[in-house]
């Protein structure tokens, strides 16, 4: 696992990847029904990648933007901020 969290720490220094760990202390939570990437687009409009257990999609609607924006956010605030998950990551690290 040390391999894993190496990974995640080296992408953390990746300009275009921000890193939070959601506490299982939240619970059920906005996003337990699939993953999702807002894919923001230089020059183009933003697309949407919707993920589950039984497909993946693809969507520019507006409203769903405007909805997985809102979810985004409110995960973004229960979320540990960057710097606390990478601290996480680094105790995970040293602890058998």
């Amino acid at each position: 696992m040390d391999r894993q969290l190496s990974r995640l720490l080296e992408a953390a220094e990746l300009p275009q990847v921000r890193l939070h760990i959601l506490p299982l202390e939240v619970g059920a939570h906005a996003s337990m029904g699939g993953g999702f990437v807002i894919a923001e687009l230089p020059g183009s409009d933003n697309l949407l990648c919707l993920d589950n257990a039984a497909r993946g999609q693809i969507a520019d609607y507006p409203e769903w933007m405007r909805l997985v924006q809102r979810k985004w956010e409110h995960l973004l605030g229960e979320a540990l901020s960057e710097r606390a998950s990478i601290d996480v990551i680094n105790k995970l690290r040293v602890t058998p």
